[in-house]
């Protein structure tokens, strides 16, 4: 949900991805850490000819309890630009 309120707010008209990004960052370490919101990328791609901002955050999980092995777990936003 993050990531596509981040998406969200990059595409809006008088907004920029890179303010998308920082939102999806605030609103990640907000809800879990700053560790989580280090990952987030973002680029412009054309879907059925409309042009979208589709963001992307990469972040670890523990596999396993607390301890354990580790992860990755991968989630996408995607919005239309105004």
């Amino acid at each position: 949900d993050s990531v596509g309120e981040g998406a969200r707010y990059g595409a809006l008209a008088d907004s920029s991805p890179t303010a998308g990004v920082e939102r999806a960052r605030v609103l990640i370490a907000g809800a879990l850490s700053h560790r989580y919101a280090e990952n987030i990328s973002y680029q412009i791609v054309d879907i059925s000819g409309q042009s979208v901002l589709e963001m992307t955050a990469s972040t670890p999980i523990t596999v396993v309890g607390l301890v354990g092995p580790t992860g990755s777990l991968t989630v996408k936003g995607r919005a239309v630009i105004e």
